[in-house]
């Protein structure tokens, strides 16, 4: 058996395998061949990257109700989840695709340690250690 590309001697160690089958080409030309494909058709990647991340974000974040658990914002550009104490030990990930990911992965359950905030109230929150909406709330009710 031969490379279907550059000729060279293949054997069962060399050859790529797509499942149970050998594609008859060595893995230089399969990569080769990859980084080819990748290039000729990177738009259309990147598109279909872009909507998966934000149909993963989009259906974990209506899992969790869709809108800011502090101020009511619902701009999904806006959103994040947020762990309501500082234990980051429930989901492998700390923030970001990765974590909705996982969430995705696991058909969404929603754990009762995330909640969904705005970047405001986020950032109010690590910075300050509590959002100035429920500061302006607490002294309402005081």
């Amino acid at each position: 058996m031969e490379c279907r590309k550059c000729k060279a001697p293949l054997d069962e160690r060399t050859a790529r395998r797509t499942g149970r089958f050998f594609n008859k080409i060595c893995t230089p030309c399969y990569l080769a061949y990859q980084r080819e494909h990748y290039y000729k058709n990177r738009d259309a990647y990147i598109r279909r990257t872009k909507f998966r991340k934000g149909a993963i974000k989009e259906t974990v974040m209506a899992a969790y109700g869709g809108q800011c658990m502090c101020c009511g914002e619902r701009e999904l550009a806006f959103l994040e989840l947020d762990h309501v104490t500082r234990d980051h030990s429930v989901t492998p990930y700390r923030s970001g695709q990765p974590m909705y990911a996982w969430i995705f992965a696991r058909g969404c359950p929603v754990i009762p340690e995330l909640q969904i905030l705005c970047r405001n109230c986020n950032f109010a929150k690590y910075s300050q250690g509590v959002c100035p909406h429920q500061a302006a709330k607490s002294k309402k009710g005081a």
